[in-house]
């Protein structure tokens, strides 16, 4: 998608698309027919998160940290952004952060405008009654033992569950292009700790609080 015959020295846009899935399929919201790992039955109605930190690794120059936040609603249909223009060239790979760093974090929310990521009439992840924002929001129905739908809701906030991702693969920029990445749903259920929604051990919700081991894994 970011290669074309003829490269020159000179700055493009880039767009960053992010396809949510499940294991092998595109994600469906409202739907309780996925299978986690875990031995649950899910829906996902919610899939919110903000990202920051976003870093282009070059081939053969100093890695590019670029200034720009990024709200991502998955049921909404927003799921793509647009970076500052980068040199055209070749790349390695990109980070980003999932949440903000603590100055970020506990900045006045009343001071970004209508549209901006961290309006939080836009997010609707700022926490008001503690200051601080929700990194990642996700909620949805799962299956009770006795064919019953319950509900879960996790909120993963406080600048101790800050989370980094970093992905390598080559690419090059010689036009304004679009670099595609996915985010596999099911392994927020199973990566690093397989999370099991049991609401007798209250392990269907969690809003970060201190100490919260659920949040932690």
């Amino acid at each position: 998608l970011c290669a074309s015959p003829h490269t020159q020295a000179q700055t493009r846009q880039l767009t960053v698309r992010i396809d949510h899935v499940f294991g092998d399929k595109t994600l469906p919201f409202d739907d309780v027919s996925l299978r986690t790992s875990g031995g649950n039955t899910i829906s996902v109605s919610r899939l919110s998160y903000l990202l920051s930190n976003i870093t282009l690794f070059r081939e053969s120059e100093p890695p590019l940290r670029l200034d720009t936040l990024a709200f991502i609603d998955a049921p909404g249909g927003r799921t793509s952004f647009q970076l500052p223009p980068v040199p055209s060239g070749r790349y390695k790979g990109i980070a980003f952060d999932i949440g903000l760093d603590p100055v970020l974090n506990h900045s006045d929310p009343t001071r970004y405008p209508a549209g901006y990521p961290l309006n939080p009439n836009l997010n609707a992840l700022h926490w008001s009654w503690q200051g601080g924002y929700v990194f990642l929001a996700i909620e949805g129905r799962y299956v009770l033992p006795a064919d019953q739908l319950g509900g879960y809701s996790y909120h993963i906030a406080t600048d101790a569950h800050l989370m980094h991702a970093e992905l390598a693969r080559d690419f090059s920029i010689d036009r304004d292009c679009t670099l595609d990445l996915s985010m596999d749903v099911a392994r927020v259920f199973s990566s690093g700790a397989t999370i099991t929604i049991r609401h007798a051990f209250g392990e269907d919700s969690t809003h970060s609080a201190e100490g919260d081991a659920l949040a932690a894994r």
